[in-house]
């Protein structure tokens, strides 16, 4: 049996993608769609059911907007255990140049908290997508073949490599995944 993987997700058909993929690669996975992990009190009692004899997660795939201090908070506990991936799916909807001064402040707080973390076998690290480039479909009207939608399972994909011990070396990456329309 692999590893202990937790998606927790508002875009359903992308997660149960990545949980296929994970699954794919031997993981047990459980799914959550709801804001339940963006509180305190969520992320203490998802932490604490681990240390009640529960599996404890050694991979979290994130694509709900929690506060930085709760993706710690988590990273902290792997660290403890010696080994944990995290997986953020940050959704742009938003080009002003604040969303995007935020965007970058929260990246720089996750690469400082990655590069401390990953001596003590935790990685950090986040795929850029924004919802238009993964709705239901493989093409979007108006898009031509070459100008398609991300499929899930292509972000699935990379969300799995990002968990793999293959990149246990790769922390505070930030991977734009939108078919080089809009993103940097």
């Amino acid at each position: 049996m692999g590893r202990y993987a937790w998606v927790v997700g508002t875009n359903r058909d992308m997660s149960e993608a990545i949980c296929r993929r994970l699954a794919r690669l031997d993981h047990e996975t459980s799914l959550t769609c709801d804001d339940e992990f963006s509180d305190y009190r969520g992320i203490q009692l998802i932490i604490a059911s681990s240390e009640e004899g529960r599996r404890p997660i050694d991979i979290c795939v994130i694509d709900i907007a929690i506060p930085f201090e709760r993706i710690a908070i988590l990273a902290e506990a792997m660290a403890q255990r010696g080994w944990g991936r995290v997986v953020l799916i940050e959704w742009i909807e938003d080009c002003s140049s604040d969303a995007e001064a935020a965007q970058r402040g929260r990246q720089d707080s996750i690469r400082r908290l990655g590069s401390q973390l990953v001596s003590r076998g935790v990685t950090i690290n986040t795929i850029v997508t924004s919802r238009e480039s993964t709705q239901a479909g493989e093409f979007s009207s108006g898009y031509s073949a070459s100008e398609r939608m991300s499929k899930n399972e292509e972000i699935a994909g990379l969300a799995a490599y990002f968990t793999s011990d293959e990149a246990g070396s790769l922390t505070g990456a930030r991977i734009a995944f939108d078919v080089g329309r809009r993103l940097n």
